[in-house]
């Protein structure tokens, strides 16, 4: 079998390191965007979630909290799970907010519910 093999893990590893090179240097590859791309493209159509996020920001001292995980990590995250109240929030470590994101998931997806929270 000749190493170089279209298959072989060193050919695709090196088509990687080809395509990262050009993606830094500002070449447009079809199928990736940049971060900073696709988190603007979230802002625009999630204007709920950031104003109610920066609410929270603006007036710290207008924040109830709901709940916290007992997790012993120093950073936690806000959530929301009403953006109608934006200033009642449960406090979640990293790990805790991506499982409940990962629940909140997985239940729109068996209800076929487009909504990410509830905007009553």
């Amino acid at each position: 079998m000749d190493e170089m093999d279209s298959d072989s893990p060193s050919v695709y590893f090196l088509k990687i390191q080809e395509s990262i090179k050009r993606f830094k240097n500002g070449e447009k590859i079809e199928g990736v965007q940049s971060k900073s791309m696709a988190v603007g493209r979230w802002k625009k159509s999630h204007p709920l979630e950031i104003s109610t996020s920066e609410l929270c920001k603006q007036y710290p001292t207008l924040v109830k909290v709901l709940y916290e995980c007992p997790c012993d990590k120093e950073s936690k995250h806000n959530h929301h799970f009403d953006y109608s109240r934006p200033f009642e929030v449960i406090r979640l470590c990293n790990i805790c907010h991506r499982k409940e994101h990962g629940r909140l998931n997985s239940n729109r997806t068996a209800t076929g519910n487009t909504e990410t929270h509830t905007t009553n």
